[in-house]
């Protein structure tokens, strides 16, 4: 990294040469040497130099938008994300502590993976694709829930004329059209979630993904544009598709809370977890899966979250699987 190019910021190079090292995420803050993490390993140190004040100020000013420029110094926190070379894309988080501006980088590679090459039964595969309702894509932090929503939306796209629409609060990914027509959103780019929920009805899209915070106000857009035919992609941080859908009603206010369950069970189509594991090569994701059957809308309805999950490992004929069968499988093969 002493060779570093004139003409960019040096931690734009320690990106690089992290990301040309294997990793998906380096973390750095002033004077102290950036940490890196591959693949599901601990942080390791990375470089022989502490990153100085001038050098993180030097990345502020010259790689983040003038508007999260704006957000960070008024908020203590800024997302959003850069090319790379090679196709490959970096998220960014800026955020304030004690000791001045730390920075998160998640380096995503230029190719999306397809969802067979993620290793997902042929359910999940076929569910992307769905007409219409909302599917849940669910998972711990750095889990992959991103990565595999894209493999979705471009599934989609490679196999039908859509109009797709996704929304997200930057774009770590970005679809090139190929059967569909495809807009992307930035919500770090609007003051409010109202402005996003607005933009939803005038677009008229055949398929619509959230990949941010679930908020009410969205979650009955969500819910609306699925009755009118839609097909919802929504993702949430969770530990199980159950949780998914129990944290998706806990958001409305307990007034509401029966009505948008029952609207919810309505127009629900299935819900994947998943969880990264150290494979033979690189890391997988086990998968537990939920398809929204009859029996699940009903106790969807009526708040029973935990017949639900009773009712995964009886539904293997609707394509259902549990996690712990998702991992044999993955070790019968040889993934594992």
């Amino acid at each position: 990294m002493s060779n570093a190019e004139p003409g960019k910021p040096y931690i734009y190079h320690v990106a690089e040469a992290g990301f040309r090292h294997g990793a998906s995420y380096l973390y750095i803050t002033m004077e102290s040497r950036p940490f890196v993490r591959v693949g599901l390993q601990d942080l390791v140190p990375f470089g022989d130099s502490a990153i100085n004040k001038g050098q993180v100020q030097e990345f502020i000013d010259r790689k983040a938008p003038a508007f999260h420029k704006k957000k960070f110094d008024s908020t203590g926190f800024a997302r959003f994300a850069f090319p790379m070379g090679q196709g490959a894309r970096c998220r960014v988080d800026l955020v304030s502590t004690v000791k001045g501006p730390s920075i998160a980088l998640h380096m995503l590679p230029g190719e999306l993976p397809g969802l067979d090459s993620l290793n997902l039964s042929r359910a999940v595969l076929d569910y992307a694709c769905a007409n219409s309702g909302i599917f849940l894509v669910c998972g711990k932090p750095r889990s992959g829930k991103t990565t595999t929503l894209a493999s979705m939306l471009q599934q989609v796209n490679e196999s039908s004329c859509k109009h797709v629409l996704w929304i997200s609060e930057v774009a770590e990914y970005l679809l090139a059209p190929c059967k569909s027509f495809v807009n992307q959103i930035e919500t770090a780019y609007l003051d409010d979630v109202c402005e996003m929920t607005a933009i939803l009805a005038p677009m008229g899209a055949d398929v619509i993904a959230f990949d941010l915070q679930a908020e009410e106000g969205l979650l009955w857009q969500a819910v609306l544009a699925a009755e009118n035919g839609a097909s919802v992609f929504l993702t949430t941080q969770c530990v199980g598709t159950t949780y998914g859908l129990e944290k998706l009603v806990n958001t409305v206010g307990s007034g509401l809370r029966r009505e948008f369950a029952s609207r919810l069970s309505q127009v629900f189509t299935g819900a994947v977890y998943q969880e990264l594991v150290q494979g033979a090569g690189s890391p997988v994701p086990a998968t537990e899966f939920l398809v929204g059957t009859q029996p699940v809308k009903n106790l969807l309805r009526e708040g029973k979250f935990l017949q639900i999950q009773d009712l995964i490992a009886a539904g293997e004929k609707y394509g259902m699987e549990t996690l712990e069968k998702s991992k044999r499988r993955l070790s019968g093969g040889g993934l594992i």
